[in-house]
């Protein structure tokens, strides 16, 4: 008796801990809804693979891609070699349409654009440059409009 109660108590502690350290979905299309850190946000639109990252502002346009991995509830950026990972902060799921990166006192919340072309089309070569920023301005514009309706 008293090994099944171990038994049991040994599976109640590997349940938790796996669930702890489940899978965070984050994969798609995703805009900055909010940022704590700074007063002058600008939008920024991001697409998340499996492995890697692209973001795209007015300012820079399409940076190089960036490599992740997301280990517990923790975001690392990784060398494109494999060789190096750096913390860039904890990880929470809202919903399927949100989620949030801590990093300090910065939280950076994220919400998944569902329509129009995204980035994910254009660097699939679905879409052209041209339709993406197309795109982009007017998710951009309700942004903007959104924000001010906020402050």
């Amino acid at each position: 008796m008293r090994q099944v109660l171990i038994a049991i108590c040994v599976l109640c502690l590997y349940s938790c801990n796996s669930q702890d350290n489940s899978n965070i979905e984050i994969t798609g299309n995703w805009y900055n809804y909010s940022n704590t850190s700074s007063d002058n946000l600008y939008y920024v639109e991001t697409f998340i693979s499996n492995e890697k990252f692209h973001y795209y502002n007015e300012f820079s346009g399409l940076t190089p891609e960036i490599k992740y991995k997301i280990e517990g509830k923790l975001l690392y950026k990784v060398s494109l070699d494999n060789t190096k990972k750096v913390k860039n902060g904890s990880i929470k799921v809202i919903d399927n349409n949100t989620f949030l990166i801590k990093k300090g006192k910065e939280v950076i919340v994220f919400k998944r654009i569902n329509t129009g072309i995204k980035l994910e089309d254009f660097l699939l070569n679905d879409k052209t440059e041209d339709d993406y920023w197309n795109g982009f301005n007017k998710r951009k514009e309700e942004w903007e409009k959104n924000k001010i309706a906020t402050d």
